[in-house]
């Protein structure tokens, strides 16, 4: 077997492209086309076209909720939860505030095997 021939079926059969599938997670992808489209309204030479692009790719690789979503909503609201005990002591005490919290991870654990949440 030759270089020639690995870089052959490297090309042929995607190699770079499965590797990279397998390294770069829908977050990253996002947080790439983010800085992307940070990068182009910064830029003196707006491109809209580019730019409608980079949107546009950017909603179609935010189909869904991640889990980073997800985590982000909870500890949102776990905060919003622990200054609402000031007014409503009695409903939100710190029991409920560590089972609310128990289950919330729990929620987070169970879908951590695809990276994002479903129903």
């Amino acid at each position: 077997m030759t270089a020639a021939t690995l870089q052959r079926w490297r090309e042929r059969d995607g190699w770079d492209e499965k590797r990279a599938a397998k390294a770069i997670s829908v977050d990253d992808l996002i947080t790439k086309t983010l800085g992307k489209i940070n990068d182009l309204l910064d830029s003196p030479e707006f491109n809209a076209d580019a730019f409608s692009k980079a949107v546009s790719q950017l909603k179609s690789l935010k189909g869904s909720n991640t889990v980073n979503d997800v985590i982000d909503c909870f500890a949102y609201f776990s905060a919003w939860t622990v200054e609402q005990r000031a007014f409503y002591p009695d409903n939100l005490t710190d029991d409920f505030i560590q089972k609310m919290t128990y289950w919330q991870d729990r929620y987070i654990q169970t879908h951590l095997g695809n990276g994002t949440i479903k129903g």
